[in-house]
């Protein structure tokens, strides 16, 4: 794949935002300023695209409206889109890796049942605490999730190996969507515009809401981690044309970092590799009716949903 690079004459607030990347200086290095997108793709196979998570250099995406072995998707270092395999699951919504590196998802092996599911199984893991939306592993490889299908919403850990057959039930009254892991905390966001903090270190678990200052969370989605900053794709209005990036830094302020009606629609995944913070978007609002009124992706034909897209950080 070839990448041009143009150039520009930044403004002088722009000049200070520059960052270097590359091989030290010289012809390799790149500057853009931050917040700066780049399409990565619009493949067709990309519907309804849900969350993320980094395995090494590459990104794994849950394909939630497409099927067999479109499931699951992946962004190659060099940004190619290749198939992850995995037929008979639908509906995908999360997707993790453990510490053996093996790939799992939150689905749908059939109309009936919502599950965790060992992705190179092709069959359900788990049914019990049939998840429809994130799942990550503890430091042990114990597997937190939640049902999000019936109330009340649920999030349990489950242990006993690769079998994962005891759950705990982890007491938290709204409704979880992505789990990630730092070190010894796990962090939840949920629909009620909040995100949860949990010390593995410390049982029984005890989810502690963050205490934020500043912009207010707005259907926050997926969450990744730069370093100390945290980054939440916030879906935005149910119409999901309003989605837009959030930095959390100390855990406390929230600030914009991104919001462009034009790269940025009802979006659910996020994931940083490199100088690059990905997002997904996506098709539908949240009543599961189509988009018609996001924008096109500047300099491009193409529609900003049912894309991957990255902004420079």
């Amino acid at each position: 794949m070839t990448i041009s690079i143009q150039s520009f004459i930044p403004t002088l607030a722009a000049a200070m935002a520059l960052t270097m990347v590359g091989c030290g200086g010289g012809n390799n290095s790149v500057g853009e300023p931050t917040g700066n997108p780049h399409l990565v793709s619009a493949d067709s196979r990309i519907m309804s695209p849900k969350l993320m998570t980094v395995d090494g250099t590459d990104i794994y995406f849950a394909n939630q409206g497409n099927t067999g072995i479109n499931s699951v998707l992946r962004i190659s270092q060099i940004e190619s889109l290749d198939t992850a395999g995995y037929p008979g699951f639908y509906e995908v919504y999360g997707v993790a890796f453990n510490s053996n590196r093996e790939l799992y998802v939150t689905g749908k092996p059939s109309s009936n049942i919502a599950a965790v599911l060992k992705a190179t199984s092709g069959s359900p893991l788990i049914t019990s605490i049939g998840s429809y939306y994130g799942l990550a592993f503890l430091a042990n490889d114990d597997l937190i999730s939640a049902i999000q299908n019936s109330p009340p919403m649920t999030v349990s850990v489950n242990t006993s190996a690769s079998s994962y057959t005891n759950s705990t039930a982890v007491n938290i009254t709204e409704t979880p969507l992505s789990f990630v892991r730092k070190g010894q905390f796990v962090y939840i966001s949920t629909q009620q515009n909040r995100i949860y903090k949990i010390d593995t270190t410390i049982t029984p678990f005890s989810p502690t809401p963050l205490v934020l200052t500043g912009l207010a969370l707005e259907s926050p989605n997926g969450i990744a981690f730069d370093g100390d900053d945290m980054y939440v794709v916030n879906f935005g209005p149910s119409t999901g044309t309003g989605s837009w990036i959030a930095k959390i830094t100390n855990e406390t302020t929230v600030t914009e970092f991104k919001k462009d009606i034009n790269w940025l629609c009802a979006s659910a995944g996020i994931a940083v590799r490199g100088n690059y913070i990905y997002v997904s978007n996506g098709s539908k609002d949240m009543n599961g009716n189509p988009i018609t009124s996001c924008g096109t992706i500047p300099n491009t034909t193409t529609s900003n949903k049912n894309t991957i897209v990255k902004f420079f950080h």
